[in-house]
């Protein structure tokens, strides 16, 4: 994840924020279910849940246009 807040040192957005709880939750979902080894000191996101977290970012931010 990229800090999101530009060029000045703003801190992060509200919305970067979000996407760090949003990964982290479901890190910790995925290391409390056993898909994902916790003896790692660093569990890497895995692609699903990353995917998953981009696109429903995405899916808010820039929603289909109607038809």
């Amino acid at each position: 994840m990229f800090n999101l807040a530009g060029p000045r040192p703003l801190g992060n957005s509200i919305a970067s924020m979000d996407l760090g709880f949003a990964l982290q939750a479901r890190c910790l979902e995925a290391v409390a279910s056993g898909s994902v080894d916790a003896t790692s000191c660093v569990v890497p996101v895995p692609g699903p849940i990353d995917a998953a977290v981009a696109t429903s970012y995405l899916a808010g931010k820039y929603p289909a246009a109607p038809r």
